[in-house]
């Protein structure tokens, strides 16, 4: 990952080392070298090139396009850390939030969930539709209905700004997924329908 990232490898290469890798290697592995990239990205402190940009958007929107001609079981795993690309703030918005949802469609999951959801709220303002599907991928598929007080004030700031958007449909899917979480056995978003 650190050669193909300083571009020394590349992944047109079809018979090189990353093909034979994503060929090869368990979905672990694979999800272990996602993880080691999104935590170097937290961790680097300069932005990034255009050019490193570019080659790690190509490599992630190469298996997610791949992800959705696999069987799920095949790829369900290998971008669940996607959260970490996400929240290090080194894309463009609109790609991060576009990819997070087209990850969670294939995955059901997303770790870390509480950073993601923190970054969720901070573009729900501009955002508030793919903010809103995305909490929505969340609230569907969590484990315990108790995981939400690790982000409920941020689960709130996206719920919130749903509701006072200008368009009915993003209304009615933040009313929605507060009913839904209520549902749940999870109340205390009920005051935001007031």
């Amino acid at each position: 990952m650190t050669y193909y990232w300083r571009s020394k490898i590349d992944l047109a290469e079809t018979e090189g080392i990353l093909s034979e890798f994503f060929t090869k290697a368990s979905i672990e592995l694979r999800r272990s070298a996602f993880e080691f990239i999104g935590r170097s990205l937290v961790n680097t402190k300069e932005p990034l090139s255009d050019k490193i940009k570019g080659r790690l958007r190509s490599l992630l929107d190469g298996r997610i396009e791949m992800g959705k001609t696999l069987e799920a079981c095949e790829m369900k795993d290998e971008l669940i850390d996607f959260g970490y690309w996400f929240y290090c703030k080194k894309f463009d918005d609109e790609w991060a939030i576009k990819s997070l949802k087209n990850i969670m469609a294939i995955t059901k999951n997303i770790e870390p969930e509480y950073k993601v959801v923190n970054r969720l709220a901070e573009l729900s303002k501009i955002y508030s539709l793919e903010a809103l599907e995305c909490l929505s991928l969340i609230v569907n598929n969590l484990k315990e209905v108790w995981d939400i007080e690790g982000w409920k004030e941020d689960a709130r700031t996206i719920l919130s700004n749903g509701l006072k958007n200008e368009k009915h449909r993003i209304q009615g899917l933040a009313f929605d997924l507060v009913n839904k979480i209520g549902s749940l056995g999870y109340i205390d978003f009920r005051d935001l329908l007031n």
